[in-house]
């Protein structure tokens, strides 16, 4: 069987040999995901131990509503299901906040109102509404940082419409990052802050239209958040999908390497690992001996984790570089908390660039199919999460998970697609299915984080 390279084989040509070599291959391929499912889920769960978090829906509706508790005790916040609520958001597009335009799907004419009415529901229990009173009476006097890039952002912009119905804030950019604001609270005298950054580390040549590589100083973390944090009583760490991009890595100021560059004389490390792996299958022997096939299969297995680890070698750096500013801080104190990455939802409809997303509801358990990168993407942030959280508590910081990533998977129905703009500019417009609209699935994130907040782990108060 051959292969085309730097693309993963499957199916099957005429040789006498593909049937086997496809069998094996799918064999060897399932039995990797399954290992990283069990991994993913099992390492999770033994180092959480929160509840669950229940997406709400309507101005109308008070926190007092009649929800059946059960105990939050041991409660896993993170795995359930989305079902049916007929009320309302907690807010409008209309509402007193600051709601970006791209973001303001109904606005912009999105016809079906569908997506707002649904709620997560955690298999173990259910969760109290939000309730912007009480999270902010927890961050009377406090100051939180949302570090990373416009789902950060989409974050804050969701915490703000939420806190809208009880306080309002004065806006203001920072002078050195204007794309980086802090909104203050003065009757709770709480600072809430976004550092807009892309790779969490120094990047350089970034331009969202282009396929030239974005130049990544892993060793450096970037200024634009970095400086500024320390003081802060909780910084709440995200990114992700910046770092599908071709990208160049440095370390010391000199290049160690690139992931889907293409490059002379500088090694790529996803393409290398890829066309080894296809080199191997190709070569598959033919001979009967078991010896000689599991030495094979042995080496097929060592080139996909040894790719995966190349391909996302940027991304595992740029995340220990961040905790590894915050762990090094003489000042900083507070609490650390890491948003995992969230699915985009591109189909491939007839639309410009990478797809449409025209769902109007949430899919169902069996319609969702395994996204192996954004797994990976996760893996590798909670493997270094639970690392820095390792080293943190022997300084005594708190570090927190805010794991959306498998709740987030079925809503393809909450993004923009191409009502983020005015009607005239769709034809011209590349559609959004990776930021969320607001009010949408999104607002789930601060259900969440105020359960975070709430809880005790291992014994330690949650700094605020």
């Amino acid at each position: 069987m051959r292969v085309n390279m730097l693309r993963l084989p499957s199916g099957y040509n005429s040789s006498q040999n593909s049937y086997k070599k496809a069998i094996l291959l799918t064999l060897t391929l399932a039995l990797i995901t399954l290992i990283i499912l069990h991994y993913m889920y099992d390492n999770v769960s033994t180092h959480q131990n929160i509840s669950s978090p229940l997406y709400r829906l309507k101005p109308s509706v008070s926190p007092n509503d009649t929800i059946r508790m059960k105990s939050m005790k041991g409660c896993n916040l993170f795995k359930g299901e989305w079902v049916p609520y007929p009320k309302g958001p907690y807010y409008t597009n209309e509402s007193s906040c600051a709601l970006e335009k791209t973001q303001n799907c109904l606005k912009f004419g999105r016809p079906d109102t569908e997506f707002l009415k649904w709620r997560w529901r955690p298999d173990e229990c259910e969760l109290p509404l939000f309730d912007a009173a009480e999270f902010l009476e927890i961050v009377r006097g406090k100051s939180m940082a949302f570090v990373g890039d416009s789902l950060a952002r989409n974050q804050v912009q969701s915490l703000g419409c939420l806190l809208s119905s009880v306080a309002q804030s004065a806006e203001k950019s920072y002078e050195d990052n204007p794309r980086s604001k802090r909104w203050f609270y003065s009757d709770y005298n709480f600072t809430l802050a976004h550092f807009s950054t892309t790779h969490l580390v120094e990047a350089k040549g970034i331009d969202a239209t282009s396929d030239s590589p974005v130049e990544l100083h892993l060793d450096e973390v970037d200024k634009a958040w970095s400086t500024q944090v320390h003081d802060f009583d909780c910084v709440i760490i995200s990114g992700g999908h910046w770092f599908s991009r071709p990208l160049m890595y440095r370390e010391k100021n000199e290049v160690v390497g690139c992931s889907m560059c293409r490059k002379e004389n500088i090694t790529d490390l996803t393409r290398y690992f890829v066309t080894r792996l296809v080199q191997e299958i190709n070569a598959f022997p033919d001979a009967e001996s078991s010896y000689v096939t599991l030495l094979h299969l042995g080496k097929i297995f060592w080139f996909l984790f040894t790719m995966s680890a190349c391909r996302y070698y940027g991304f595992r750096k740029a995340f220990r570089a961040a905790f590894r500013n915050l762990l090094d801080s003489k000042n900083f104190k507070g609490t650390i908390i890491l948003r995992t990455i969230t699915p985009q939802h591109f189909e491939p409809q007839e639309w410009h660039g990478r797809g449409n997303c025209v769902r109007t509801k949430p899919y169902t358990k069996e319609e969702l199919k395994l996204d192996w990168e954004i797994m990976m993407y996760y893996l590798v942030q909670v493997e270094e999460f639970l690392a820095a959280k390792l080293e943190g508590k022997k300084r005594g910081l708190v570090f927190k998970l805010l794991d959306v990533t498998e709740a987030m998977r079925p809503r393809a129905d909450g993004h923009p697609n191409h009502f983020g703009q005015p009607p005239e500019m769709r034809s011209t417009t590349i559609s959004d299915c990776l930021s969320w609209c607001l009010p949408g699935p999104i607002d789930l994130w601060n259900e969440l984080l105020l359960q975070i907040m709430k809880t005790k782990g291992e014994g330690i108060n949650w700094s605020i």
